[in-house]
């Protein structure tokens, strides 16, 4: 009996290791959500470096789409300044739009670390990465995956 019961504490302080290593290392990030017709595109930023310190920063996110594209903002954090704008020199068809996606992360107490990494998803599919420093503008183009596009 008393190896069964051995057997589920080593079995449960593993797991809780395990557990804990993942999220170590995971870090954190933020994103925004914008429903860009019908597909939902997150726009993830985190300082590496700085594994607790989601919220000792703030980033303005910017996206633009070509002229006539619908989008709407879904969600965001406090620390969040999302725009929607439109520039005439992106294209879209019937199954994609191209847009540019640009962030500028600043620290708002304490700077810990020093580069961002920025992700742009669509639909949970990565469809842009960047990298770049604290307080200088990332560019992320991307092409965003649609059904179909108002903006043709």
């Amino acid at each position: 009996m008393w190896r069964i019961r051995s057997l589920a504490v080593l079995g449960v302080l593993v797991g809780m290791l395990l557990f804990g290593a993942t999220v170590a290392y995971a870090g954190w990030y933020w994103n925004a959500r914008v429903n860009v017709e019908g597909t939902t595109v997150r726009t993830i930023w985190s300082v590496a470096g700085d594994n607790d310190g989601s919220n000792n920063y703030a980033a303005a996110i910017g996206i633009l789409l070509p002229e006539g594209a619908q989008a709407t903002l879904i969600s965001k954090v406090d620390q969040e300044t999302v725009t929607i704008g439109t520039d005439p020199s992106l294209e879209c068809d019937s199954e994609e739009i191209e847009g540019v996606v640009t962030y500028n992360v600043t620290p708002l107490t304490k700077e810990v670390g020093r580069m961002v990494r920025v992700t742009v998803k669509a639909d949970g599919v990565s469809i842009g990465q960047g990298v770049g420093r604290l307080g200088e503008d990332i560019r992320v183009d991307v092409s965003i995956p649609v059904e179909s596009a108002s903006c043709q």
